[in-house]
């Protein structure tokens, strides 16, 4: 029996529904395909982004860790000649045995105060500029000799660098060369020096004190 015309149209139909709907498919697939190209791209950007991101952090924490470095270096006193150049505020506390003025002999306990600032210059040269700033005697005097310095008092010298101390030289009272040694240099900022004489019991103390390294 021969297919009516009505089931031929629908065959058609069919047919023609199907090539429609893979007509309309084949677009939306290429659609879909540029899609995730495109995210797949933009996710490969992003990444590079975080990669940029981490070597700013990395090269910040380099930056950081070699400053804390630097100062530990300071703190412990492994200095550099050209980091000691300027001027340091200078302290000086002395005591010393007083004589009598009237026959020489020891009969009192005095103490002075000098106050002022070192210069170390990067030409090795050094320069002191103070004063006396206090003077003080004890029992049993006070000493009828006026022992208190009202001029101002200064000196050059040179200086070094020398085993962690810095080694000031000066024209001593005879005439000769005469080192000073500041140890300390805690964190390049502070220095001092002790001296005892045995010979008129007199015990010295000067500190350096620079403001900024």
């Amino acid at each position: 029996m021969k297919p009516s015309w009505m089931s031929r149209f629908f065959v058609a139909f069919a047919g023609t529904a199907l090539l429609l709907a893979l007509a309309s498919a084949a677009p939306q697939a290429i659609a879909n395909d540029r899609d995730d190209r495109d995210r797949g791209r933009n996710d490969h950007d992003h990444g590079n982004g975080g990669h940029d991101h981490g070597d700013k952090d990395l090269a910040r924490l380099k930056a950081e860790m070699a400053a804390l470095k630097e100062r530990v270096r300071k703190l412990e006193g492994n200095l550099k000649p050209e980091e000691l150049v300027g001027t340091y505020r200078m302290g000086y506390l002395q005591v010393a045995i007083g004589e009598n003025a009237m026959n020489g002999l020891a009969n009192h306990l005095e103490h002075n105060v000098w106050g002022g600032t070192l210069t170390l210059s990067s030409n090795g040269t050094a320069s002191f500029s103070g004063r006396e700033e206090g003077f003080a005697a004890g029992l049993p005097g006070p000493t009828p000799r006026q022992e208190r310095l009202n001029n101002p008092d200064e000196f050059t010298g040179t200086w070094t660098y020398t085993g962690g101390a810095i080694v000031v030289t000066v024209t001593g009272d005879n005439g000769q060369p005469e080192n000073i040694n500041f140890v300390g240099g805690a964190g390049g900022r502070m220095f001092f020096t002790v001296d005892a004489n045995p010979l008129d019991g007199t015990t010295t103390l000067v500190i350096l004190v620079k403001d900024h390294l």
